[in-house]
């Protein structure tokens, strides 16, 4: 886990991003936390990979609680 960098966002959709998890050759993973407090996976993929810019996806998995 790293802090958040310079060019990195602050805030995708709803989701607040705190930490850097990890980066590889599909986008950013970032550690953020719902409104709610629950914290979430958040990737960002590189633009030259995404068909939409501008765009959120956003995929639950796991349990809900």
């Amino acid at each position: 886990m790293e802090p958040l960098a310079a060019s990195d966002p602050r805030q995708v959709g709803v989701y607040r991003l705190h930490f850097r998890l990890g980066a590889g050759g599909m986008g950013r993973v970032f550690l953020g936390f719902s409104p709610a407090g629950r914290a979430v996976a958040v990737k960002v993929v590189h633009p030259e990979l995404a068909r939409i810019r501008n765009s959120c996806n956003v995929s639950g998995g796991g349990t809900r609680g």
